[in-house]
Parts: C-alpha cells; structure tokens; sequence
C-alpha cells in the first residue's frame, strides 16, 4: 500500500475478446482524467520498462474493426509522441525533428503501398 506522501492513480483497460480470443472491444478509463465512464478504442500500444531484464514489455491490441488508415495514423503518431517524450526526457531536440521528418516520409510509402496494392498508380 503506498504511504501517505504518495498519491495513487489508477488507468484500467478492459479487453473483450470474442470466441477466437481476439479483441472485440477495448475500453479504458483514468480515475483522474474526469471521465464518467470507459472510453472505447479501436487500438492500443502501451510499454513498460523492465528494470530487471533491462528491457521493454509491450501489449500492442486492435479491434477487428480497426481500418488500415486507422492503424497507419495511430502508428505515426505514436512514433512522433515517442519521440516528444524522449525529447522532454533528454533535451535531445533533434530526435524530434528528425522522427517528423522520418514519419511524413514513411506516411508517403505506406499511401504509396497502399495506392499500389489497390490498383492505383502516381
């Protein structure tokens, strides 16, 4: 139990899973986040550092109704959030400016996949 001096929080997500054991829904909720109730998502990436094994644990999940373009924009964005929090982390300002510009290239080849696995041509 944490001591007086600490403040605890709590963030739940909840995974409902349907006969093949694959997330139907996905809902979460923060006790400090002034939410009434949980919030559904199509899509989830969240990271724990592991102090002992020095290394990191991951629970990636989507909902089968998440869309292709869905995923390729919570993918980006969560690559230049990563990239915003190591620069808050480390005054590393080049990390993000370079993570931008990786990330609108990358957004490019993967509508560019995209546009020729459909048919399309540029």
């Amino acid at each position: 139990m944490a001591s007086d001096k600490y403040t605890r929080r709590q963030i739940i997500i909840t995974v409902e899973l349907d006969e093949n054991k694959l997330p139907n829904r996905i809902l979460w909720e923060a006790d400090d986040a002034g939410m009434s109730e949980a919030r559904d998502t199509k899509s989830m990436m969240l990271s724990f550092w592991d102090r002992d094994e020095n290394n990191t644990m991951r629970f990636d999940l989507h909902t089968k109704d998440m869309y292709v373009d869905e995923m390729k924009d919570h993918f980006l964005q969560t690559l230049v959030s990563m990239a915003e929090t190591y620069r808050r982390a480390t005054g590393h300002n080049f990390v993000l400016d370079e993570m931008k510009a990786f990330t609108t290239q990358l957004s490019g080849k993967i509508q560019d996949a995209e546009d020729e696995k459909e048919g399309r041509r540029n």
